[in-house]
């Protein structure tokens, strides 16, 4: 999987052990972005953990994920609504 995320949001990305990721697996890291590539299985636990920062992350890949993302994030407003 491939994700961009806000430099600040990238900052704390490289603190947490949850996304286990090597300094190889960086793809940009500046000011104005941060994006990693990851090897991890996609499952509820990631989805939430991606919900968590989605004001600040982006999934850039794979698409399968985009969409799970996304739907998690629409029932969360459906039920707010």
């Amino acid at each position: 999987m491939v994700l961009s995320m806000t430099p600040t949001r990238g900052r704390y990305f490289k603190t947490q052990p949850f996304f286990a990721f090597s300094t190889n697996d960086i793809l940009v890291d500046n000011e104005e972005e941060f994006r990693v590539t990851l090897r991890m299985i996609v499952n509820e636990e990631l989805v939430y953990e991606l919900a968590r920062s989605a004001h600040e992350t982006r999934v850039l890949a794979p698409e399968s994920l985009r969409h799970k993302l996304r739907e998690h994030l629409l029932k969360g407003t459906q039920l707010n609504s």
